[in-house]
């Protein structure tokens, strides 16, 4: 009786350390998996924003080099908001940039 023990305690503790090396490859692949699902989103966020830029691009190429009546159209295309300041406004583009326009 008493080998019959021994031997079970020895297989037991052998599936100990398999149980604690599973679990590591298990966090490793998890691990994987969110930095794969992370760069997926980043290569979508990316994507989007070349998008938007060649967008607007194309839009400014159809465009005459000078603007000299207001078309709603342009604004929309563009603009994003306009903020009004004490002094100055901030104009914000579609595409990210801002300009501060003093007074």
């Amino acid at each position: 009786m008493g080998h019959w023990l021994l031997c079970f305690c020895r297989k037991l503790g052998k599936f100990a350390v398999f149980q604690k090396s599973y679990d590591a490859i298990t966090d490793e692949i998890l691990r994987l998996q969110q930095m794969k699902k992370q760069a997926q989103t980043d290569d979508q966020d990316r994507n989007e924003i070349m998008n938007r830029v060649k967008e607007l691009q194309d839009f400014i190429k159809k465009e005459k080099t000078k603007i000299t009546d207001f078309d709603e159209s342009q604004v929309k295309t563009l603009i994003q908001r306009i903020t009004l300041f004490p002094g100055c406004f901030v104009v914000e583009f579609k595409s990210g940039a801002s300009v501060d326009i003093m007074e």
